[in-house]
């Protein structure tokens, strides 16, 4: 079952009013759903998963990017950095809203092999994994409620159950797994993944056990002040190296 993001309204109120919207967050935060959901009779939808999208983009940026409907999407934009120029181009060249609505795993335009800057032309709209009071298909006026000590109680909830939810996290297929050793074993699934390939994609990562173990001991500093310095004498990497993987 597709829930409704919290983040759909603002992207289609920005494609009313910015010639690019971009959409960031983490793998399988859900980017992709949102966006497609997002996505009416007026949209041309194209991923970069699409090893030929994928070759004509890096190739041919300017053909690529070319569209008759109002907006094209393009997912996975951090796949083709050449396009940043050809959409910077043609946003330039007609300024109309909502021409563009392209999806990232990591902010493009920070990535070193970027040099053109979307400034003054984007929306920068960051998805995160599901909040509970998303994934119950609240509404998001937790603020508002709680200015107006307006709480909602549910008597089903105690300190063994809020743990339980936090160690489920927000990622929606774990979500749908219900905990166990299935959300577990998907969480070190993603790891794995996103540091053996996904990384590849825009980072140069020499100390790949190093990074690993970052990874580990970065999860028992939340909520918490990260010392670096003494981070990096328990990872046994230099204090720039450290830097350079938190980035």
């Amino acid at each position: 079952m597709i829930k409704k993001r919290w983040q759909e309204e603002k992207i289609k109120k920005a494609l009313h009013v910015r010639r690019v919207v971009m959409l960031t967050g983490a793998r399988q935060c859900g980017k992709t759903t949102l966006a497609k959901a997002v996505c009416s009779d007026d949209f041309e939808y194209r991923t970069l998963d699409n090893s030929s999208h994928l070759k004509l983009a890096k190739t041919e940026p300017e053909e690529f990017i070319e569209h008759d409907k109002k907006t094209m999407v393009i997912d996975e934009v951090q796949r083709a950095p050449e396009l940043i120029l050809a959409i910077k181009q043609a946003v330039d060249k007609n300024t109309s809203c909502g021409q563009f609505l392209i999806t990232g795993s990591a902010d493009i335009q920070s990535l070193p092999t970027v040099k053109e800057s979307l400034a003054g032309r984007v929306k920068n709209i960051r998805l995160r994994p599901f909040s509970y009071g998303e994934y119950l298909e609240n509404p998001p006026k937790f603020l508002e409620r709680l200015y107006k000590k307006n709480f909602i109680r549910n008597n089903g909830f105690n300190k063994k159950k809020v743990i339980e939810i936090a160690l489920r996290g927000g990622f929606p297929e774990p979500l749908m797994l219900q905990g166990g050793e299935e959300s577990k074993d998907w969480y070190r699934d993603y790891i794995d993944t996103l540091l053996k390939k996904d990384l590849k994609d825009f980072a140069n990562i020499k100390r790949q056990n190093a990074l690993r173990e970052l990874v580990h001991v970065a999860g028992t500093y939340s909520s918490n002040y990260i010392n670096k310095v003494k981070l990096s004498e328990r990872l046994g990497i230099s204090r720039q190296t450290t830097d350079e993987y938190l980035n």
